[in-house]
């Protein structure tokens, strides 16, 4: 029963936290058409990694990492092109960024949550190998 119960935990968690980066996929897709009205994709692709970068940083586990990155090129390719000049790269050209930036939000965190090494900070204080 125990089992069950941490496993349903595990689930609503990686729910929660897959609605909330995509509510910042979301809201950033707003804010890129806001800067870049009729600018160049590059902008609004950069606005996308930024928030795709951002996202991933908090999001802890890698299917809804995976599901974020998804969407933010979805609505990129999609939603974002939609009505740009085609004389510029096609939009599917500008998802590896998007890529580029889910994967160091990811390993931004893991860094952080699980340091390697015994734990030990060097200092000064301690006796070293002269002492």
């Amino acid at each position: 029963m125990l089992g069950d119960h941490t496993a349903e935990s595990a689930t609503v968690v990686m729910a929660r936290e897959s609605l909330a980066a995509a509510g910042i996929v979301v809201v950033a897709a707003f804010a890129a058409v806001v800067l870049f009205p009729a600018g160049p994709m590059a902008g609004r692709a950069a606005v996308m990694a930024v928030a795709v970068g951002c996202a991933t940083r908090y999001v802890a586990d890698w299917r809804a990492c995976t599901a974020v990155t998804a969407l933010s090129m979805l609505v990129l390719v999609a939603a974002l092109a939609d009505g740009m000049p085609t004389t510029e790269h096609q939009p599917w050209s500008y998802t590896p960024v998007i890529v580029l930036a889910a994967v160091l939000g990811s390993g931004y965190r893991r860094m952080i949550n699980h340091p390697t090494g015994s734990g030990h900070a060097i200092s000064n204080d301690g006796p070293g190998p002269d002492h």
